[in-house]
């Protein structure tokens, strides 16, 4: 019986530790290999990339006028790795509206 013991928590030890990341709080590295991925996805410089939680696990992204929603799949704590797939189609948002010529002044 101890050693099903032992192998059950040896087992499990594991696990828990590569499902702590998700708490539903997302560590700054997290979204670093978000960024690297949406970068990609949207064809952006990772500095114009932002990210927000939109729900559990599912983050927008958005840059160079597209964005995207992405859902974390995986991910672990011990090796820093995660995997995000996206969610949806890469949609491309209205550039920003130009500022209105000033008035004439005469």
């Amino acid at each position: 019986m101890k050693n099903i013991t032992l192998v059950a928590i040896l087992f499990t030890l594991p696990l828990g530790w590569s499902c702590a990341a998700f708490t539903g709080q997302a560590s700054p590295w997290m979204m670093d290999k978000l960024k690297v991925q949406a970068a990609f996805d949207l064809q952006c410089t990772e500095d114009k990339v932002t990210t927000t939680e939109t729900g559990t696990w599912t983050y927008g992204v958005r840059g160079c006028e597209k964005q995207a929603v992405y859902v974390m799949r995986a991910c672990n704590q011990l090796s820093h790795q995660c995997t995000f797939l996206r969610n949806g189609e890469i949609v491309r948002l209205d550039p920003p509206a130009a500022p209105a010529p000033a008035p004439d002044a005469k």
